[in-house]
C-alpha cells in the first residue's frame, strides 16, 4: 500500500479576497473595460463636440460623457472592492474544509468527510 500524507486545507476570508482581487487585476477584463470606457467616452465626446460645432450651441446632454466615464471607473472599482467579499460570504464552498492526499503515484483532493473528489496522477503533472 502507498504511503499517504494528508494535509488539511481551509480558506480564510482575507486569503480568498486577496487572491480574487489579484486575479481580477491580472486578468484582461480590466484592460478590456478600460479600452471600452475610453472608446465610449470618446465617441460621446465626439458627438457632443460635433453638435456644438454644427449648431453653435452647447448641447443639453453635455454631461453624458462624464456620466459614462464615471460609470466605467465606478463599476470596476466596486467590483474590485466588494465582489470578492460577497462571493466568500455567499458561496459556501469557500468555507468547506478540504483534505489534500499526497501519495507516491497520485494527488487527491476531497471535501472533508467525503470519499470522492478530484484525483490527479503525478505523471500528468509537468
Amino acid at each position: 500500500m502507498d504511503k499517504e500524507s494528508v494535509l488539511k486545507l481551509s480558506y480564510e476570508e482575507n486569503e480568498v479576497v486577496s487572491a480574487q482581487r489579484m486575479r481580477f487585476l491580472d486578468s484582461s477584463r480590466l484592460k478590456m473595460l478600460g479600452i471600452l470606457g475610453v472608446a465610449c467616452t470618446a465617441i460621446l465626446t465626439g458627438q457632443q463636440m460635433y453638435y456644438w460645432y454644427d449648431k453653435g450651441t452647447i448641447p443639453v446632454t453635455w454631461f453624458m460623457p462624464l456620466i459614462v466615464a464615471a460609470i466605467f471607473v465606478l463599476v470596476p472599482t466596486l467590483v474590485y472592492l466588494f465582489a470578492p467579499q460577497v462571493d466568500f460570504r455567499i458561496n459556501s464552498r469557500w468555507r468547506h474544509e478540504l483534505d489534500l492526499h499526497i501519495c507516491e503515484d497520485k494527488l487527491r483532493l476531497t471535501a472533508k468527510g467525503k470519499s470522492d473528489g478530484f484525483e490527479l496522477q503525478w505523471s500528468r503533472v509537468k
